[in-house]
């Protein structure tokens, strides 16, 4: 691993655990950590020598990661070449409200501990079990099957009682179809029932988007815990 600094470090291992993330995002993250002014001068060290890419849509700025970072991050990943445009809001978007609740719940005097899995982290832990991915093409397609059946992440909690929480995020913009909701809804029944999951986040574009989520629940009979958000009340 090369060494480039401890903030640096910092600041570009976050950017790879999103794969992409908001600019505002970032600085609210290092907030009192690392001042803005020294931000702007590692995002400018980074693009430089082309650790990371910059875009934006309009006046949001993001920043993404490039393969020319792998030997310079904590946990390096499955490379991203490119950014997938079709999913670029969804996926900022993502980052803002994880990274929001995150600093959220750090500030609660009922919680001991809080973290957070990126839907690119649960994608690489799932693509380094599959050995035989070795050609790009073929890793390309298992990164897309990887990603239709993890949810957007997690928030991990522990309270000062000693309880743990997981809670999965899962950000809708689009609806699906009333199978595949059936599908997840199965999945993270079965979770729920093991103590693996305590309960779902899901942030809707829509109310249809809710109502179709609230009666596959109500028809299969499931318990599983879900709490629904506007998606524009929790943006920006």
């Amino acid at each position: 691993m090369q060494i480039i600094g401890a903030q640096k470090t910092q600041v570009l291992d976050l950017i790879n655990r999103f794969g992409v993330i908001g600019n505002k995002t970032l600085f609210a993250f290092f907030e009192g950590a690392i001042s803005r002014h020294m931000l702007y001068k590692i995002l400018r060290f980074l693009t430089k020598r082309g650790y990371i890419k910059k875009g934006n849509i309009g006046p949001l700025y993001y920043v993404y990661i490039t393969p020319g970072a792998t030997g310079l991050v904590s946990e390096p990943m499955h490379a991203l070449r490119t950014l997938n445009q079709s999913e670029l809001v969804h996926d900022l978007r993502v980052a803002d409200y994880i990274i929001k609740q995150y600093l959220r719940l750090r500030t609660k005097d009922a919680v001991s501990q809080v973290g957070f899995t990126t839907e690119r982290e649960l994608i690489d832990d799932d693509l380094i079990e599959q050995v035989d991915a070795t050609s790009d093409w073929k890793r390309s397609r298992n990164i897309d099957t990887v990603k239709r059946k993890v949810p957007d992440g997690y928030l991990h909690i522990k309270r000062v009682d000693g309880r743990k929480q997981a809670l999965a995020i899962e950000y809708e913009l689009t609806q699906k179809s009333k199978g595949k909701y059936e599908e997840i809804l199965k999945r993270y029944a079965r979770m729920y029932a093991h103590d693996e999951l305590n309960g779902v986040v899901y942030i809707v574009a829509v109310p249809r988007i809710q109502r179709q989520i609230e009666a596959v629940r109500s028809s299969r009979g499931y318990t599983l815990p879900i709490k629904f958000h506007v998606a524009d009340r929790v943006w920006g």
